[in-house]
């Protein structure tokens, strides 16, 4: 539980203009293809949806949720690995950070196998220093079977609703394609996320059961 009171309190604090606070997580998206075109909902009818299907491969979603303006960063990739991880941080996180012109990133991660925690910090400070980038990295674990703090979550659940439910693709590039562009929509209008259930509450309602 106290560590469960510092995340909400640490994700609460609105950032300073110089840190970039992110959350970070992945998710598979399995690629289905009907094998009967999906029926559309109409008056009084529900949507169709084929129970047979021919799976096509599957596209690993590494994401990360600005907690100061809400935005979204995320790229596909066909494997879920240490290596994958790296690579999304060279590639998204840290180009982000460098635009923003931030002084500090806090990071907050669970601690899922691909995020490595007994390597990931150490691999950090020899990137920092290889690369000087102009910016601190402070990493804040949640706890063990706590991802539900993840902010991010709540976006991978619009995100399954309106764009992944249901899956009807012919190739891993159409779905990464329709990704990409929903996350490009929803940062148009991207807010904070504003949490309202606090830890007191939280402890209050655990010693009712």
């Amino acid at each position: 539980m106290p560590r469960v009171r510092f995340t909400n309190k640490l994700i609460r604090l609105f950032p300073n203009l110089d840190t970039v606070h992110v959350n970070e997580t992945n998710v598979a998206d399995l690629v289905l293809e009907r094998v009967h075109p999906l029926r559309p909902a109409a008056s009084g009818q529900p949507m169709h949806v084929a129970a047979h299907y021919i799976r096509r491969g599957v596209s690993h979603l590494f994401g990360a949720l600005s907690v100061a303006d809400g935005r979204v960063y995320g790229t596909c990739r066909r494997r879920k690995r240490f290596e994958d991880f790296q690579a999304f941080f060279r590639e998204t996180v840290v180009p982000e950070a460098l635009r923003r012109g931030v002084s500090e990133i806090r990071w907050i991660l669970d601690n899922g196998s691909t995020h490595a925690p007994r390597r990931l910090e150490a691999w950090l400070d020899i990137q920092r220093q290889e690369h000087r980038w102009p910016f601190s990295i402070r990493v804040f674990w949640l706890p063990v079977y706590a991802s539900w703090l993840d902010q991010i979550e709540i976006w991978f659940s619009i995100l399954q609703r309106k764009v992944l439910t249901p899956i009807h693709e012919k190739t891993l590039e159409t779905l990464e394609h329709r990704i990409a562009h929903y996350i490009d929509h929803y940062n148009k209008t991207a807010q904070p996320i504003r949490w309202t259930y606090t830890v007191d509450k939280l402890t209050q309602r655990l010693a009712t059961l």
